[in-house]
């Protein structure tokens, strides 16, 4: 079963949508990722998905039908944790004065994203249980960090 969830959670980052949609995150913000996909971070999103209670459907749902909203909570969670003013079209590259490097991000960032995203929208409490079992710091704060950037983001 756990090499099963690996191989989903490889499947789900590796896959043709997925990575378009990171392309485009890529596109908005000034975030680096890695460019390949190693198997110690596999292991640890797919006991993200275990511990979110979702299942891969739910992501592979979300990540087809809700394109836009996934793009805009992660650009948006980008932005207000690094403090970034990105522009309408884009931002400045790394090239350029004044950038600030921020490190690089698993390809898995996008999947955590995700499993926020759908359970701030599903069920609060499930997601403030996840946030606790992820050993998140300020458990109940952060919550309210994700729904506030979900629906401030959704426009709903």
């Amino acid at each position: 079963m756990v090499i099963d969830v690996v191989n989903n959670t490889k499947c789900i980052v590796q896959s043709d949508l997925y990575q378009g949609i990171v392309r485009e995150i890529k596109s908005l913000i000034p975030i680096k990722i890695r460019p390949s996909y190693e198997d110690v971070f596999a292991n640890i999103e797919s006991k993200r998905v275990l511990l979110s209670g979702l299942s891969f459907e739910d992501v592979s749902d979300t990540l087809l039908n809700d394109r836009a909203g996934i793009i805009t909570y992660s650009t948006a969670k980008f932005t207000k944790n690094h403090n970034v003013d990105c522009e309408q079209e884009g931002y400045k590259d790394s090239e350029s004065e004044g950038s600030v490097d921020f490190g690089e991000y698993s390809q898995g960032f996008l999947l955590a994203n995700v499993l926020e995203y759908v359970l701030a929208k599903k069920d609060l409490l499930q997601l403030e249980e996840y946030i606790k079992a992820s050993r998140i710091p300020n458990a109940k704060a952060y919550t309210k960090e994700i729904v506030d950037l979900v629906f401030s983001s959704s426009g709903k």
